[in-house]
């Protein structure tokens, strides 16, 4: 009998610990190096803002800003899925747009966007530091595809 109250209270501490979601950080900001340069930024790195949504944390929206420190700036908008979002390697699949805006004599040049189509892999380490690197599809003219890298910390 008191095997019986053992192992029916065992159980109970395992089904409590199925039950509790892990602690997920949804906030992140991360630098990215674009290793071929498109036409609409001469510039080396990208300073980027990235929230994750939905319970599952399986999508993320990002929002960045790619400056050349001169006179153009690009703004890279995409929406990712994440695949294994709990886990420390992980793999980005997304969509998005690149607006460009450069300033000249006082005048301000807007271009069509640029799609942009992530396939990254990303490492998270437990600390927040996390890795990313991969491919961008760059459909403008001409269409590229640039590799990249980038380094963050999620909060």
């Amino acid at each position: 009998m008191v095997f019986f109250w053992l192992t029916l209270a065992f159980m109970n501490q395992l089904s409590a610990q199925e039950q509790i979601a892990p602690v997920f950080k949804r906030n992140h900001v991360f630098v990215e190096s674009y290793l071929i340069r498109h036409d609409f930024s001469s510039g080396l790195v990208s300073l980027n803002y990235a929230r994750i949504f939905g319970k599952k944390a399986g999508t993320e929206l990002r929002i960045g800003i790619y400056p050349d420190f001169n006179t153009t700036f690009s703004f890279p908008i995409t929406f990712t899925w994440l695949i294994k979002p709990q886990r420390k390697h992980q793999l980005e699949i997304g969509l998005g747009l690149v607006y460009r805006l450069e300033f000249s004599e006082s005048n301000i040049y807007k271009d069509i966007p640029a799609a942009i189509f992530p396939l990254m892999y990303r490492y998270r380490h437990k600390s927040g530091l996390f890795f990313r690197g991969g491919v961008n599809l760059i459909y403008s003219w001409p269409a590229i595809i640039s590799p990249s890298l980038g380094l963050g910390y999620l909060f």
